[in-house]
């Protein structure tokens, strides 16, 4: 990813001097510590990747990128995180672990986080135009025709996949469920896979030879109606992800895209702080403030990296929970104190643990 992000960077109009001037370069900041043009090339490192990864595979994966620059005179560090999915980045400031000195650095891209939401009707109306996709909030859940949707429709509704039915919560305005529908049959989209689905217009013709519509909803227990998962996104490829946002995947929804998030922060020289990026592997079973007190105390960064994985797996295979990849990155951003809870002192470090 880093050489993708400098090929991107000095190959942009203006930035090609810096190649061989990094002071002109150190010194051509804003207020965030880093070139002001320094987010687009690493979204432009993003997307290339993203390209290339979904000529060579079907797979996908998520990505966190931090990055560490000297700012100001008084030798404070400016941090500026970009990530895509659902791998994050927490930082315990002045290694302070409670709520006060912990800050997410990185907040996940899933499909169930409203501003995801937002992102994916907006992506949709760019394609289908303004009234096409609709969540539930927007129209109610049976709609009464005055949006220009058909009288009786609703974004939501069942889709019957495999054994399984999924409560669709955001999808086309024109393709809704229809409560008269045969058994295993729905008016929302072809689908391909294991489902019964059948695909027709908004009209209720036949439409196998029309557009396959993506939504967002979740999988529900046939019967009680209980949701069995949070909210996913629904390709008309037939695959379905938990993640909103990723780096390949060539299987998944055109609202799955590798455009990165960014924040920036300012971490002080007088207390320095410890930084902690790791997969889903970890996340998905601890919130990430019991994460980090799984490694407080902990000095050097190769154990801590450790402890972390060991404590993830250990949850996942006694929690319930399906074994996923898990790895940890733990980087010290000037020197361990004492007062996090341990002894003595180490310098700054970084360690990567894989498991």
């Amino acid at each position: 990813m880093v050489p993708a992000i400098e090929e991107a960077f000095f190959s942009s109009p203006g930035n090609a001097k810096f190649s061989n001037d990094r002071e002109a370069l150190y010194n051509a900041t804003n207020d965030t510590g880093f070139h002001p043009k320094l987010d687009i090339a690493i979204t432009a490192a993003f997307e290339k990747i993203d390209v290339e990864v979904k000529r060579i595979d079907q797979s996908g994966t998520t990505a966190v990128v931090v990055l560490l620059k000297k700012h100001g005179p008084n030798g404070d560090v400016a941090v500026k995180c970009a990530w895509c999915g659902d791998s994050r980045a927490v930082m315990a400031k002045n290694f302070e672990y409670g709520a006060g000195g912990l800050v997410d650095l990185s907040s996940d891209h899933k499909p169930e986080v409203p501003s995801e939401q937002a992102r994916i009707e907006r992506h949709y109306k760019d394609i289908h135009g303004d009234n096409s996709f609709k969540s539930r909030e927007a129209v109610g859940r049976r709609g009464d025709g005055n949006d220009g949707s058909p009288k009786g429709a609703s974004p939501g509704g069942t889709q019957r996949r495999g054994n399984l039915d999924v409560e669709v919560t955001i999808g086309h305005k024109d393709h809704h469920f229809d409560e008269d529908a045969g058994e295993g049959e729905d008016t929302f989209g072809e689908m391909k896979g294991p489902s019964r689905s059948k695909s027709v217009k908004g009209n209720g013709q036949d439409a196998n030879s029309g557009s396959r519509i993506s939504y967002v909803g979740f999988y529900k227990d046939t019967k009680t109606g209980q949701a069995l998962s949070k909210e996913r996104v629904f390709s008309s490829s037939g695959e379905s992800h938990g993640v909103s946002r990723s780096i390949g995947d060539r299987g998944a929804a055109r609202a799955c895209v590798a455009t990165p998030d960014f924040k920036n922060t300012i971490l002080s020289a007088s207390g320095g702080g410890r930084i902690v990026i790791a997969s889903d592997g970890v996340w998905d079973c601890y919130s990430s403030q019991k994460a980090m007190a799984t490694i407080k105390g902990v000095s050097k960064v190769d154990t801590a990296a450790k402890k972390m994985c060991v404590a993830a797996r250990e949850k996942r295979e006694y929690g319930g929970f399906s074994m996923d990849d898990i790895s940890v990155i733990v980087v010290d951003v000037g020197k361990w104190k004492p007062s996090s809870g341990g002894e003595g002192k180490q310098p700054g470090g970084c360690s990567c643990v894989v498991q």
